[in-house]
């Protein structure tokens, strides 16, 4: 009796498909069912950019649209519900990871260009589709991105803006801007290392990181969570009575200390190095108390990472 066994490469690409069809389903369902419940969040970042432009637009929460990182809109129900039916209704779910990039013979190698970008988070579910400069091109992934960047391109002429980091921190402290906008970078290296390592601490999206790090010895792994209310609030109290927009860009500090803060496109970076002058005694001492609450996030709300 003869017996035909099916190739092992042939049996993985079929489960494999089988399990994306899955996933792609299991997406599909979940977009769906947001469409009419407001309480379903989600993240969605949408990127396009050809030779004259860039535009570029993130929705934290399904609720609020940051456009080109520098205009905040408070969308409204029927616009939300728009965004999640046009990936509906273009099949995102069933959308390829990439679309071009033929790759050159290693002389000829060159960094592949993204020009247009879909992507979500939603309900556990993560999703995007990238087109890139070469090869194969995508219509409908850029009919889509192009739609949603269209749906809410006009909103941002009266969106929320930040002249300067000063006036947008203050804003954030008024709930007038989003605190998803805010964007913290710290980088702290102990004089003694041998005492205590170093760390990277970071804060994008409403989300809070934090990894050991050390220069040329190792990095580790990194711990991350959502930043709750009371870790904002104290983040940017600290960055407030710290005016850190009116913090000299270098200072004495014991150790390394790099502190990077960003709200609606105004951004301000501070360098402190134990080599460098000191500043006036009140800035100094400003600067340092700041570093040493922001030390303390997440704990100093009572959840550590």
């Amino acid at each position: 009796m003869f017996t035909y066994r099916i190739p092992l490469g042939i049996t993985l690409l079929v489960i494999a498909a089988c399990h994306a069809k899955a996933e792609s389903d299991a997406l599909h369902t979940v977009i769906d069912s947001a469409v009419d419940d407001p309480n379903t969040p989600f993240q969605l970042d949408v990127f396009c950019t050809d030779a004259q432009s860039k535009r570029v637009l993130t929705v934290f929460r399904g609720a609020i649209a940051v456009w080109n990182e520098k205009r905040q809109v408070t969308l409204q129900a029927h616009e939300r519900r728009a965004l999640l039916q046009l990936l509906l209704g273009a099949g995102f779910a069933d959308f390829q990871d990439r679309y071009g990039g033929q790759r050159k013979d290693d002389k000829q190698e060159a960094p592949l260009r993204i020009i247009c970008s879909v992507s979500i988070k939603i309900a556990g579910y993560e999703k995007a589709s990238v087109q890139l400069f070469d090869g194969e091109q995508s219509p409908d992934l850029l009919g889509l991105a192009n739609a949603l960047l269209d749906s809410i391109e006009p909103r941002a002429a009266d969106g929320v803006v930040a002249q300067s980091l000063e006036e947008g921190l203050l804003k954030l402290a008024d709930g007038e801007i989003a605190p998803e906008v805010l964007e913290l970078r710290v980088l702290r290296l102990p004089e003694d290392r041998t005492v205590a390592n170093g760390y990277i601490l970071r804060i994008k999206g409403g989300e809070i990181s934090r990894q050991p790090y050390a220069p040329g010895e190792f990095v580790g792994d990194i711990d991350a969570g959502p930043i709750d209310d009371c870790g904002m609030s104290e983040l940017v109290a600290a960055l407030n009575s710290g005016r850190i927009w009116a913090t000299p860009r270098n200072l004495r500090f014991d150790g390394i200390a790099e502190l990077d803060v960003a709200v609606l496109g105004s951004r301000y970076s501070v360098s402190a190095r134990s080599s460098f002058l000191s500043a006036e005694a009140d800035t100094q001492a400003r600067f340092e108390r700041m570093i040493e609450r922001l030390e303390r996030l997440p704990s100093e709300c009572g959840n550590d990472l």
